[in-house]
């Protein structure tokens, strides 16, 4: 709607050409394509594409993410620095309410942090950041993201009780009531006014006292040698403790996960290490081009290369040990499933 509206012309795709980056990219160059808007996983492989063919789009001027956190790695500042005129925005807006807020990142991409913030509100929209009990959170805290303004929905058609749920009516701070969609995601306010995403509610992990930021584990994994696409996720699949879960789709050739152990070792905290890699082919995805994680295959415990050879118990006092290990990991996992 934006590029008609403009006056612009849609050039639209086959579902064959969005899943080939490469014939993208030359369908870009067919048409000058100006503006772009895609999920970062699109961008993500449309950069390590181009990189490796050396195809850059010099029509390009403007390209839009939203719909997953957006990760500057290797691949799309080297895609963005072939690209002297495109200005890159991160935007970000739920269903409900579709773009409420956007962040435009144009100075140099060496520059870029490596997850930039989602940028400030846009007009008509105001974003508030509230604690458990809706109750508003000074700039710097750590809260509920949640939107009000022109953009929100009526609610869910057919199901009165998420309406009421997800949509409430609140007392601003200035004392006005208003009508508020809870987006369960988590955000700060930062100095400049922009606001920084953490993620969703209940993706918040702990690990041994510290928060870990799951995007910046993968930005790490994707750094490595290899590497095409990472996913990261907690699970509690394993004995119930809440372990970190790395997904890796390899390039080309086969990963050595005890290669990339040793190699994550030298880029993250050990509080930040994986305790499980899992390789896959291709990850499925959404309707909208996200990675699915609710397909994600669940990770299996196999005993690592790396450990010293397997010796069953002898002695009566070994035999007693193992078998009521054996009984405490099966009680868990049942307990937890």
């Amino acid at each position: 709607m934006a590029t008609l509206t403009t006056g612009g012309t849609l050039v639209l795709i086959t579902e064959d050409m969005r899943l080939d980056m490469m014939a993208l990219l030359e369908q870009i160059n067919k048409h000058n394509v100006n503006r772009l808007f895609l999920p970062f996983v699109a961008l993500q492989a449309l950069a390590e594409t181009a990189v490796s063919t050396g195809l850059f789009p010099k029509s390009l001027k403007e390209i839009m993410t939203a719909g997953e956190q957006l990760k500057i790695t290797d691949q799309v500042r080297a895609f963005f620095s072939k690209l002297e005129h495109c200005v890159l925005y991160n935007q970000y807006g739920p269903t409900e309410c579709h773009v409420v807020t956007e962040l435009k990142l144009q100075d140099t991409p060496s520059s870029w942090p490596a997850l930039p913030s989602i940028g400030s509100p846009i007009d008509n929209t105001d974003i508030y950041i509230v604690d458990e009990n809706l109750k508003s959170l000074p700039n710097g805290s750590l809260g509920e993201l949640c939107i009000a303004g022109d953009c929100l929905a009526q609610g869910y058609l057919n199901n009165q009780q998420l309406t009421e749920e997800k949509f409430v009516s609140w007392n601003s701070p200035n004392g006005k009531k208003i009508r508020l969609y809870r987006t369960g995601d988590i955000a700060k306010y930062l100095p400049d006014g922009n606001i920084e995403f953490q993620g969703r509610k209940d993706d918040q992990v702990k690990i041994s006292g510290h928060r870990i930021e799951l995007a910046e584990v993968e930005i790490a994994l994707n750094t490595i040698s290899g590497v095409l696409q990472t996913v990261v996720v907690a699970s509690d699949h394993l004995a119930g403790q809440t372990q970190l879960v790395a997904y890796l789709q390899p390039q080309k050739e086969a990963l050595d996960v005890n290669e990339i152990r040793q190699k994550v070792s030298t880029l993250l905290p050990e509080y930040m290490h994986p305790s499980h890699y899992v390789v896959v082919d291709n990850f499925a995805k959404t309707s909208s081009g996200k990675i699915d994680k609710k397909s994600l295959p669940k990770p299996q415990y196999s005993r690592p290369s790396s450990a010293p050879p397997y010796k069953k118990p002898s002695s009566k006092l070994e035999k007693q040990l193992a078998s009521i290990s054996g009984k405490f990991i099966e009680y868990s996992q049942n307990w937890y499933r």
